[in-house]
């Protein structure tokens, strides 16, 4: 079991046992940590701000919505057929992927309680290599039912 203890200067205390036994400490660094840890925080704090203000928004925009609907002509809906739906358009971007360092990904093994793949090698944190989880098996095709084994004619 290994345990973090946040130091100074974006600093990470790590101490414990891994798989096999061994017991270790290290200090990592946390930049990079803190800096995703930080990012995620502000992504989840502009959701909660996003959703307060539609919320707060909510009844005036549903008086706004009858106020139009008050306004609108009816259309006699003989003279009229949908046929397809409205879609709006969505702008496109591409994956935004950060390639982690060392230290980093320790710390995401750690934080995601995935410390199987931790082990010490001379006071250090090391990661095992990921093993596959499953293996592909093909089946194999089925003979067509008019390929039937013949015998020789005499």
């Amino acid at each position: 079991m290994l345990t973090t203890t946040a130091l100074t200067n974006h600093r990470v205390l790590v101490t414990g046992s891994d798989v096999f036994g061994v017991e270790g400490k290290t200090v990592l660094d946390s930049h990079q940590w803190d800096e995703l840890n930080a990012h995620n925080d502000h992504a989840e704090a502009h959701e909660a701000f996003e959703a307060a203000v539609e919320a707060f928004f909510e009844p005036i925009t549903k008086a706004a919505e009858i106020l139009e609907q008050s306004h609108a002509e009816t259309e006699d809906s003989l003279f009229t057929v949908q046929v397809s739906e409205a879609v709006e358009a969505t702008a496109g971007r591409p994956a935004e992927v950060i390639h982690l360092h060392k230290d980093t990904a320790i710390l995401r093994l750690i934080d995601q309680g995935d410390q199987a793949r931790l082990i010490w090698v001379n006071d250090q944190l090391e990661i095992l290599r990921e093993t596959p989880k499953s293996t592909v098996e093909f089946e194999q095709a089925d003979e067509p039912e008019d390929a039937v084994a013949s015998e020789p004619t005499a």
